[in-house]
């Protein structure tokens, strides 16, 4: 067990794995390699760094992270010093995201804020610290930067993190999680996932969200496996179709043995395979040897062909997508839970550790437990179990399975009621329509329901199309009557690629209103 305690530097002590902690992908092919010493080092750098600019216990740090390993080197060295890291998603330096970024650093009122380098230039307004510079502040201070004074223990009831929500229902939230918060769900979802230090993982996903953290910062402090780095990282925020392109070589180059993904990513992966084996019937017709030999050549052009855990995260991935998936032999575990839960709740509907999952009112998942959140900054704190928002359902083995949001719902004008999870079903049908990429399924006090269609090319053409297929989808009262085609660049997505719904709605009332 590499950790007990994060706020310290205890854990460098045990007997670090022969495996690199961190590897940088360059572009050119060639990389740099970090060991469990170099990481230790560059940690207390940044620590000392941080103390320089005068950061000291218990402030807030704001930070915006790209997936790199200066941004690991400094949010560790935040904790060392008993300072709280505000990770903040990178999406959020460009408009429409600009106005939450401001509404979170007003919020935290953070002693310093930080960002890369390479992202100054979409924040001179706000004027960040760039955080290679703390590195190298803290490596030429005159400090003592012995470890020694990095090695007191904090209690488990200590604030230790504080990511903001998305804002997806108001204005965004600092979410207070502890030591010991943290520490329970990186116990339960190591132990489920089996990972050791021979394992392999990408970190690309946005550091603002509970789940890359958990996932590939938190955790590796206890497992002790190897985080990947791509320089292809900026293009996420400055050419998201580059790196998308890009995004098969890098998983060829680190050959992930535990890939994490948000259904986004997985529905682009098999649209991606759809394409280019479109004459193929996967999942129909024997299972012979030419079939699997097809299958094996995927995996081997998606770089999958070494991973032995694919994770869903984030949001609820389609049953069709997992089915898809499934017939090529990548079976996907599914995992839910909230920033406010500490991240992971259940995997496959069974719960994990020792929370309590159960449903109250409308069948609302109501959490209780070691992992659940402090509470949100600066509001008043809530008595009882944490109401999620979100609709479940109860499975066999009484597993708890995510079913929609509670405000996904809508009643039509004639009264009738579509559940959350009914939503979801017409939104995931109506997905599948080739040139679709996203759907908003709305109709709240409408006589009919509506689906907000967005592609990268809308035409004519594609409306005929949809008018003749989305009107096959649903009987009666489900059944979707208006379409509006809109721009795929309109949209809006959280940190783990989830539109915001409120946000599209309002956006398109007027357009809406007139259908």
């Amino acid at each position: 067990m590499l950790v007990s305690n994060l706020a310290n530097v205890n854990w460098f002590k045990s007997k670090p794995p022969k495996s690199p902690a961190l590897i940088f992908l360059n572009k050119n092919g060639g990389k740099i390699t970090y060991s469990w010493e170099d990481y230790k080092q560059n940690a207390i750098w940044a620590a000392t760094g941080l103390k320089d600019l005068g950061v000291r216990e218990n402030d807030f740090v704001a930070i915006i992270p790209l997936n790199l390993p200066e941004s690991f080197f400094v949010l560790l060295g935040i904790m060392l010093i008993g300072a709280i890291p505000v990770p903040i998603n990178p999406q959020l330096v460009r408009e429409p995201g600009l106005k939450e970024l401001k509404s979170i650093l007003n919020d935290s009122k953070p002693k310093l804020f930080l960002a890369n380098y390479c992202l100054e230039k979409y924040l001179k307004e706000l004027s960040p610290f760039p955080i290679g510079l703390v590195l190298t502040t803290g490596k030429f201070s005159d400090q003592d930067k012995s470890p020694s004074g990095y090695q007191k223990r904090s209690d488990l009831q200590r604030l230790l993190v504080m990511p903001y929500t998305s804002g997806t229902t108001g204005g965004p939230k600092g979410v207070m999680l502890s030591h010991g918060n943290i520490i329970d769900r990186v116990g339960v979802i190591t132990q489920v996932l089996r990972v050791n230090p021979k394992d392999r993982l990408l970190s690309y996903l946005s550091l603002g969200h509970i789940s890359e953290l958990i996932a590939t910062f938190f955790s590796q402090m206890k497992a002790g496996y190897t985080v990947y780095f791509t320089e292809h990282a900026i293009e996420l925020i400055e050419d998201k179709k580059k790196f998308k392109k890009a995004f098969p070589s890098i998983l060829q180059s680190v050959k992930p043995t535990v890939f994490l993904a948000v259904p986004k990513v997985w529905q682009n992966i098999r649209k991606e395979i759809e394409e280019k084996t479109k004459h193929i019937p996967f999942g129909l017709g024997d299972s012979g040897s030419v079939r699997n030999l097809l299958v094996r050549l995927i995996k081997n052009r998606l770089g999958l062909n070494k991973t032995r855990c694919f994770i869903s995260a984030g949001s609820k991935i389609g049953q069709d997508d997992k089915n898809f998936f499934a017939s090529m032999g990548i079976y996907i575990d599914d995992i839910y839970g909230q920033t406010e839960t500490g991240g992971p709740l259940t995997i496959n509907g069974k719960i994990l550790g020792d929370a309590r999952v159960y449903l109250g009112e409308e069948n609302e998942i109501l959490v209780e437990g070691p992992n659940v959140m402090m509470g949100y900054y600066k509001r008043p704190k809530q008595e009882g179990p944490y109401h999620t928002g979100d609709v479940g359902t109860i499975g066999q083995e009484e597993n708890i399975h995510y079913n929609g949001r509670l405000g996904d719902g809508f009643k039509n004008s004639q009264g009738e009621f579509i559940s959350p999870g009914k939503v979801e079903e017409l939104e995931e049908a109506v997905r599948k329509i080739d040139g679709v990429e996203e759907t908003i399924v709305c109709g709240a006090d409408k006589p009919y329901n509506i689906a907000l269609v967005f592609s990268s090319r809308p035409s004519e053409e594609l409306r005929c199309k949809l008018e003749a297929e989305i009107t096959q989808i649903g009987q009666g009262m489900y059944r979707i009557r208006k379409i509006l085609l809109l721009n795929s660049a309109e949209l809006e997505f959280t940190p783990t690629l989830k539109i915001k719904k409120k946000a599209m709605l309002k956006k398109f009332e007027k357009e809406i209103n007139e259908l």
